[in-house]
């Protein structure tokens, strides 16, 4: 019986730090709300293209921004209190679900602006992922960093278990408008949580510039044959 306590004891480690609670199951909502919308855009795109090709293009415009600013974001991130992104990008995320419910529940929805909307989803992806991984080390610090970043791995695979499975069901109850609703509420404890949670001290500060930042990307790369060959061949 020790040997089970003393187990679990290890495998919820960072669970012992309030911080930490708060923002992790903040998240296991936010992130079961996050797969149900997944489902219920794919399913709305469907319905008002018919076309596969065209569902994959909103894929793209979801990931595009990732692609394009992560550099930029992964700087800012470093610059600014990690909390105060999250709440923001989160609150951003909640209202652009919001604005994606109402109009597919007013039954206005058109391709276009499903593709705006996820494409500014996708912009405030770039920025909340970053910062969110990245504030597990204020709120549990080094020496439980790495189980922070497994029990943070285990809700997102979770979440693509339980949050299309929930979708399908409120699809069919519902109908799609009622994934919308839901991810938009789901980031409401976490931006709540964020309020609650105490951290001391100042995000580390870069002392280089963010042209110095790309410079030294850069040099990485170079010198990387096996990294340079497959971002430029």
């Amino acid at each position: 019986m020790g040997n089970i306590i003393g187990v679990l004891a290890q495998t919820f480690s960072s669970l012992k730090y309030k911080n930490f609670r708060i923002f992790w199951f903040g998240q296991i909502i936010s992130s079961i709300g996050t797969w149900m919308q997944i489902v219920g855009q794919a399913w709305l795109v469907l319905k008002l293209t018919n076309s596969p090709f065209l569902l994959g293009l909103v894929v793209a415009f979801q990931y595009m921004p990732i692609l394009f600013f992560s550099i930029i974001a992964g700087d800012i991130v470093d610059r600014v209190k990690k909390r105060y992104i999250v709440i923001a990008t989160q609150s951003l995320m909640a209202f652009l679900s919001l604005i994606l419910a109402v109009l597919t529940d007013l039954d206005i929805i058109t391709y276009t602006e499903v593709l705006i909307l996820t494409a500014l989803m996708g912009f405030a992806q770039t920025f909340d992922v970053p910062a969110r991984q990245s504030f597990m080390i204020d709120l549990v610090g080094k020496k439980d960093l790495s189980n922070a970043i497994a029990l943070n791995s285990t809700i997102f695979n979770l979440a693509r278990i339980v949050g299309p499975a929930i979708a399908g069901v409120m699809i069919a109850k519902i109908g799609i408008k009622a994934t919308f609703y839901d991810n938009a509420v789901s980031f409401v404890p976490l931006v709540l949580g964020l309020f609650f949670i105490d951290i001391n001290g100042d995000p580390s500060k870069k002392k280089s510039s963010l042209k110095d930042s790309l410079k030294e990307l850069l040099e990485y790369i170079k010198a990387n044959k096996v990294l340079f060959i497959l971002l430029f061949y």
